[in-house]
């Protein structure tokens, strides 16, 4: 009988060609998270291919494996999601069989980050071109049943204080605070996700929660998205007053069609300021006017004040060409070039 090694966090070991569930034959693993481990397998009677998501049943904290499978079933033909195909429970552990998609973006709701969303396998023509939100296994279901009237649907009463879920760098400032998550919590991290996708966050470099936070707390959102569509400031200042209850924590149709627009080729051309109106420059780069400003009065400054000031400036740069070296080792990490998005649509 072939091994099965397993370890505190819940991952599995399991051995190419070992045949599970009398079923399905494991190929590879494809990568492994803090709730389990993934592998492509294949159907040992058709030959069909799927992912499997295994997870140990002495897993610290419990399975969570049963509330991710629950949700998959709901979502069941759902698009742009993981479908669920079979799921049980072993001896050594539990998994779940489900379609296989494409590279996530880390390689190319709680928890929405580049890791948990993938392209459509790519022998799906109707599907390949699209992402997938994967891995439900920190979802909190925020609608449930009327206590005394259970045909009736009723928002779920907010925590006092909840405990971290989700990953630092994308996660709401709300979640720092260790507050009640709600929708608009998923589409902030879905803002620094798309953010992302354009350049470094910030914050991308510490891994410290305070810190982090605080970093959040501290950067404009014109500042985090300097390098996003204007349009994406909209989504932004629609968010921001939103509370997690609320029902207007879903974006109105004029944001929608900002998510569409700014990740359009069209929209990442060079904008000009003959295509926006003057509010719209002087509140979406205000950043860059201030810049100019400074360098226009650096301009005219005398003799006296450039000799004064050069140690400053020498620090200054040197401050930008760090910065500058550690934007291009991020970007070597990243298996897309930056501007992929907008020379190459895919399905937006």
């Amino acid at each position: 009988m072939t091994e099965v090694k397993h370890t505190d966090n819940g991952t599995v070991e399991l051995p190419k060609g070992k045949i599970v569930g009398c079923a399905w034959q494991v190929i590879r693993k494809l990568g492994e998270g803090g709730c389990g481990s993934v592998y492509l397998v294949k159907n040992i009677e058709d030959d069909t291919e799927a992912a499997m998501k295994a997870e140990s049943n002495a897993a610290t904290g419990g399975c969570v494996l049963k509330l991710e499978v629950a949700i998959l079933k709901k979502l069941a033909g759902k698009p742009h999601v993981c479908q669920f195909l079979f799921a049980a429970r072993l001896t050594d552990f539990s998994y779940v069989i489900m379609t296989l998609l494409g590279e996530s973006l880390n390689k190319l709701v709680k928890d929405l980050k580049p890791a948990n969303m993938a392209l459509g396998y790519r022998t799906n023509t109707d599907e390949c071109r699209f992402f997938h939100v994967l891995d439900f296994g920190l979802a909190r279901q925020y609608i449930i049943s009327h206590s005394d009237q259970p045909s009736k649907l009723m928002m779920r009463r907010p925590r006092e204080r909840s405990l971290f879920r989700g990953t630092t760098r994308y996660c709401s400032i709300r979640m720092h605070d260790r507050a009640e998550q709600g929708r608009v919590d998923d589409l902030w991290s879905m803002m620094y996700l798309l953010a992302e996708l354009r350049g470094p966050l910030p914050w991308s470099s510490q891994n410290d929660k305070r810190v982090v936070g605080e970093m959040k707390r501290l950067h404009s959102d014109e500042l985090v998205l300097n390098d996003s569509p204007i349009e994406f400031l909209e989504i932004a200042k629609h968010l921001r007053p939103t509370r997690s209850k609320s029902r207007s924590a879903s974006p109105p149709q004029h944001s929608r069609e900002a998510v569409k627009k700014g990740v359009s080729k069209e929209a990442t051309k060079t904008l000009s300021k003959e295509n926006m109106s003057k509010e719209d420059v002087k509140t979406a780069r205000k950043t860059s006017v201030e810049d100019g400003s400074r360098e226009k009065m650096s301009k005219e400054k005398t003799s006296r004040e450039r000799a004064s000031n050069e140690s400053a400036e020498k620090i200054s740069l040197s401050a930008e060409k760090i910065e500058d070296e550690n934007r291009k080792e991020y970007m070597k990490l990243l298996p897309f070039d930056p501007n992929f998005f907008a020379s190459d649509p895919i399905g937006f």
